[in-house]
C-alpha cells in the first residue's frame, strides 16, 4: 500500500499508464492529480508535508517500534508539538490504510521485580479519527511464549483520558512488554505512562 510520501513514484507510474494508453500528461501534472488523490490542494502542499516527514520523529528513552505496517503506513514517537506525549500517525491524510496493519511504540522490561503481584498499566490517550488504538500490556515468558495480553481499546476522535489495564504476574513471566498501538487509520497520542503495583495488592 502506498502513502503520500511515495508521491513521486506514483506520478511516474501514473504518467507511464497514461503514455501506455496514448495519454500524454506531463510530471507535473501527475504530481498535482496524486496531491488530491491524498486530500491536498496542490503538489506544493504535498510536497511541503514530505519534506516535514522526512526526519523519523524521536523515540522516548527505552522505547523501540513495533508493527507491521508495510512501507511508510505509520510514523510513530515524541509529538514535538506536545512535549513529554507520544504519538502514532498513518501517514495518509485520507486515511487510507490496511485496517490489518497497525503500528506503534513499545517498552519491555524484566519481569522479576514484578512476579507474584498484580500490575496496573495506565496513561492518558487522546486521538483524532482513531480506528482501533489502545494501550496494551503483555506478559512473555522466558522461551518468548506470550503468557497473557491485554489492551484498552480506544475509538473516534477523543480528549485526554485515562486508560488501565490490570494483570496478574505469574512466577513464569520473564518479560513485561507494553505500549500505544494505532491500527487503520487516524492518529493517537499518550503521556503519562506508569507500570506500578496494583492497590490491594
Amino acid at each position: 500500500m502506498h502513502s503520500f510520501l511515495d508521491a513521486k513514484q506514483m506520478a511516474r507510474a501514473l504518467r507511464q499508464g497514461l503514455a501506455d494508453r496514448q495519454l500524454e500528461l506531463s510530471h507535473s501534472d501527475c504530481l498535482e492529480l496524486v496531491a488530491l488523490q491524498f486530500g491536498f490542494a496542490d503538489w506544493n502542499r504535498l510536497a511541503a508535508r514530505i519534506n516535514a516527514e522526512a526526519q523519523p520523529p524521536a523515540l522516548p528513552p527505552g522505547w523501540t517500534l513495533t508493527g507491521i505496517g508495510r512501507g511508510n503506513a505509520y510514523r510513530a514517537g515524541l509529538d514535538p508539538d506536545l512535549p513529554g506525549a507520544m504519538h502514532v500517525a498513518s501517514t495518509s491524510p485520507n486515511d487510507i490504510v490496511d485496517v490489518d496493519e497497525f503500528g506503534g511504540l513499545m517498552r519491555t522490561i524484566p519481569a522479576a521485580p514484578w512476579r507474584g503481584k498484580t500490575v496496573r498499566l495506565g496513561a492518558e490517550l487522546m486521538g483524532k479519527a482513531v480506528e482501533r488504538g489502545a494501550i496494551w500490556l503483555k506478559l512473555d515468558a522466558a522461551d518468548g511464549r506470550p503468557i497473557n495480553v491485554a489492551n484498552t481499546p480506544a475509538r473516534g476522535d477523543f480528549g485526554w483520558t485515562g486508560r488501565e489495564v490490570v494483570m496478574a504476574v505469574p512466577e513464569t513471566a520473564a518479560l513485561i512488554r507494553y505500549g500505544l498501538q494505532l491500527a487503520g487509520g487516524g492518529e493517537i497520542w499518550a503521556r503519562g505512562f506508569r507500570l506500578e503495583e496494583a492497590a490491594g495488592n
